[in-house]
């Protein structure tokens, strides 16, 4: 009954800095509270970089920038139609993981400058023409584990370090209003540590 007497329609009124006080400090917890669910429950992107040659953009994006050793490196690479016509992407060749076509590639390079892997490389291709046709706006995207390997055959865990990836839209033809060119792009390269 003590603690009810306390906090009497009395005290609220003689006690308004108290009042406020508190008031203010369950406002701020809550919007703390709020804030690190947000950002806990949210993925966090990491870093993307694109490069653009008409009609196209070709972008790749990283999960984060910083690593465990082993930890899964997702590599997620985008071809989008930036243009005002419908194109059509012709590759020679073509690779699948899994039930996902994998239509790029991509280099992982340590601080030396020596090439670790290859994702074009440890795989086998599949020799047959791949067509998609992409209206303006639309884009094609693949998603690349690599797991701190280096490449067959020794596939042993990389070093801790720094290292950058590129990626790349291999030779691919693009065809727009019946004019075919063979074009390749590369992204600029993304700088990631393994710790």
């Amino acid at each position: 009954m003590g603690v009810f007497r306390i906090f009497s329609e009395d005290w609220f009124q003689k006690n308004p800095l108290r009042v406020f006080s508190l008031v203010l400090i369950v406002v701020i917890a809550s919007v703390v509270a709020v804030h690190a669910y947000w950002r806990l429950s949210s993925p966090q992107a990491g870093p993307r970089v694109s490069v653009t040659s008409l009609p196209l953009e070709f972008s790749m994006e990283l999960n984060k920038a910083e690593f465990q050793p082993g930890e899964n490196v997702t590599i997620k690479l985008s071809l989008k139609n930036i243009g005002n016509k419908t194109i059509t992407l012709s590759w020679y060749e073509y690779y699948a993981y899994y039930d996902a076509l994998m239509y790029f590639d991509f280099y992982i390079i340590d601080a030396n400058g020596t090439l670790v892997y290859q994702w074009t490389k440890d795989h086998a291709a599949l020799l047959a023409v791949l067509k998609r046709t992409l209206s303006p706006g639309e884009q094609l995207t693949s998603v690349y584990p690599w797991y701190q390997l280096n490449g067959y055959p020794n596939e042993a865990q990389v070093p801790a370090g720094t290292y950058t990836v590129r990626g790349s839209t291999r030779k691919v033809g693009l065809t727009v209003e019946d004019q075919t060119a063979a074009i390749t792009l590369e992204t600029p390269t993304i700088t990631f540590i393994i710790k």
